[in-house]
């Protein structure tokens, strides 16, 4: 088994660094896929720093200032609920960690703006070939077409909900380690 330090190194090294423009996310995380001591594979997994995560609910609770949260999400519950809605595996039942095929790039993920309330957007493949995704928030994973992963995606572009056609690819919920670094 793979332990703390070594399971943040070892996410380093399959997964780009993720959250750092994003104010509900930590400074620091990455996009994963792990096997687990029981045999079992997540395919989406984010490792984040246990400390760097306290801090941030510790700094929400003392602001207080739920009205900047509620005027972007409309809800004062997500103050917190990001740090309480998510599955969470222990970094002891990690064997390894690898890509995941569910990760899109942040080469091209950062090519998404939203539209209104979701963010809509037409993914072209390094074969030519273009799928409709969208998300209402979550941009960690997403499902991919039938033989297709995320690293063979060259370009988005953003679209409205009225222009994406079936099937629309959507995010995929994922379980969360938290690791001392």
């Amino acid at each position: 088994m793979v332990k703390g330090k070594d399971i943040w190194d070892l996410a380093a090294a399959c997964g780009e660094v993720y959250g750092d423009t994003n104010e509900f996310l930590t400074e620091l995380e990455y996009r994963c896929a792990a096997h687990l001591s029981d045999g079992s594979f997540l395919p989406c997994v984010v490792v984040r720093n246990r400390s760097e995560l306290r801090e941030r609910l510790k700094k929400r609770l003392r602001e207080g200032d739920t009205e900047k949260y509620d005027s972007i999400l409309g809800n004062r519950a997500t103050v917190v609920d990001p740090f309480l809605t998510r599955n969470y595996i222990s970094p002891e039942d990690i064997v390894s960690l690898e890509r995941s095929r569910h990760a899109i790039p942040l080469r091209v993920l950062g090519q998404v703006t939203e539209d209104l309330f979701s963010f809509p957007f037409i993914a072209t493949m390094d074969d030519g070939c273009a799928f409709s995704f969208c998300t209402n928030w979550d941009m960690h994973f997403f499902e991919m077409p039938h033989g297709y992963h995320a690293d063979r995606i060259d370009t988005v572009r953003s679209t409205s909900m009225k222009s994406i056609s079936d099937p629309v690819y959507r995010q995929k919920n994922f379980s969360t380690c938290l690791v001392e670094e």
